[in-house]
């Protein structure tokens, strides 16, 4: 076999193509053990960077679909009006039963009587009605924020019936389960109209009963009237 000695300009071009080869290989071995070693890293954790659950923020946390025509409750006081949006995905047990006691006019004549200044502002048939329907089944599920509405209710988590309290501070901490009690305090409306009246209570007179700041006189709810998205 004749051998036929390459020119070096031959020699040359297979030098190139040999160490363009030799890079492509690095480049693969790079991928393979940075990229292809840390998608298995989170395939054995069980996670990945789609299935990581984004940040959930407040305006988030209930959504109606556009066609819902969300339900208003409005509280006529002497010092203004208050709107609640109730949040029926949220307690739907309670929310039911809210709209049942504004319906037959159960909340008329009874008050907001007390008032826990950066805390809440408690209102309902306190002394002055009882409830006519038994109690509610706990529901949490949403966080205690300003401006919330919960329901309140005794040491009993299944206890709550009339009472409610405005949120007038973050309170998801203290009144979320874990917080002043294992159960957290349900979520069933919350405040889209009328703040300025809510923030009218901080002028009146309280008094201390059994370290709990009551409002002295308590302020008459004239009403509460369900003023858009009831039949």
């Amino acid at each position: 076999m004749r051998y036929v000695k390459a020119s070096s300009t031959s020699r040359s071009s297979n030098a190139r193509l040999f160490c363009f080869a030799a890079l492509v290989v690095k480049i693969l071995l790079v991928w393979f053990i940075f990229g292809g070693t840390s998608k298995k890293s989170l395939a054995q954790e069980g996670r990945s960077v789609a299935t990581i659950p984004p940040v959930i923020t407040r305006a988030e946390l209930v959504t109606l679909p556009p066609e819902v025509t969300p339900v208003i409750a409005r509280i006529s006081t002497d010092y203004g009006t208050i709107d609640f949006k109730l949040l029926p995905d949220a307690a739907p047990k309670f929310v039911a039963n809210f709209i049942k006691l504004v319906q037959m006019q159960f909340y008329d004549n009874t008050t907001f009587y007390r008032y826990e200044p950066d805390f809440v502002l408690q209102g309902g048939a306190h002394l002055r009605k009882s409830a006519p329907f038994p109690p509610i089944k706990h529901e949490y599920k949403l966080p205690n924020f300003k401006y919330f509405v919960s329901t309140a209710r005794t040491s009993n988590p299944d206890s709550a019936t009339t009472e409610f309290s405005i949120q007038l501070a973050d309170n998801s901490k203290w009144l979320g389960p874990g917080g002043s009690d294992p159960y957290g305090y349900t979520v069933f409306a919350e405040v889209v109209g009328g703040k300025e009246t809510v923030g009218k209570f901080a002028s009146l007179r309280t008094l201390d009963s059994g370290g709990l700041r009551m409002l002295d006189p308590a302020v008459e709810i004239r009403s509460i009237r369900l003023i858009s998205g009831a039949n």
